[in-house]
């Protein structure tokens, strides 16, 4: 029986290993998808609001139309990321790659 354990141990490790692996390249595929997701919602939010807003040349009402965005998205979805001067970065962000 001992001779068993003996020869399992080294195998068990290796299956460890390869699970290790899986779980770490699944995880690294998560972060690169959920980066990528965030990086193309802060370019649509600023490019919706370039287009149909500071594109008609409104850019007082552009100007209160952030902040009233700004102030609905962060009663929606947390203050994190959604102030006033991030919504103006998105909106920058999809001005220069278009």
């Amino acid at each position: 029986m001992e001779e068993v354990g003996k020869y399992a141990q080294p195998e068990a490790q290796m299956l460890i290993e390869d699970l290790r692996q899986i779980v770490k390249q699944a995880r690294i595929h998560v972060a690169a998808t959920a980066n990528y997701e965030l990086t193309m919602m802060y370019w649509h939010i600023g490019e919706r609001i370039n287009r149909d807003l500071l594109g008609n040349q409104r850019v007082e009402y552009g100007k209160q139309i952030v902040t009233q965005v700004a102030t609905q998205l962060q009663e929606e979805y947390g203050k994190r990321g959604f102030e006033t001067r991030n919504i103006r970065r998105m909106m920058q962000f999809a001005s220069l790659f278009t």
